[in-house]
């Protein structure tokens, strides 16, 4: 499957590790699971690991659950990149959570990126 991801409740924090090329049915079948999982819950923060994707074409529903999962405005989701293209297309995700007032950033660096999402927001 080219997306795989881990619940950490302890964490409360949801890792996604993207892989090859990505179909939108592919992001449903990978979001239903992770709904599935009974230790998952919509205020968990996501982690997204996009380093070995080769083609990432999402839109922001997709980005946030096809199927309508609830966006909690306090969570933080962190995407990590290894190529310049990825980065740019996060970045649009990026804007786009602004607008919906979600807190999203790209980092180039995974265990920057793991520091950022787990850190406690007050």
């Amino acid at each position: 499957m080219p997306i795989s991801f881990s619940v950490d409740s302890t964490q409360q924090l949801v890792i996604t590790i993207c892989v090859g090329e990505l179909s939108e049915k592919d992001f449903q079948r990978a979001f239903s699971e992770i709904k599935l999982n009974p230790e998952y819950k919509t205020t968990f923060n996501e982690l997204w690991d996009i380093r070995e994707t080769i083609d990432l074409q999402l839109s922001f529903q997709n980005w946030q659950g096809i199927d309508g999962a609830e966006i909690e405005f306090k969570t933080r989701e962190a995407i990590v990149v290894a190529t310049e293209t990825q980065y740019l297309t996060a970045k649009k995700y990026v804007q786009l959570g602004k607008s919906a007032m979600l807190d999203i950033k790209v980092f180039y660096d995974y265990d920057e990126a793991l520091l950022w999402i787990t850190k406690r927001i007050n």
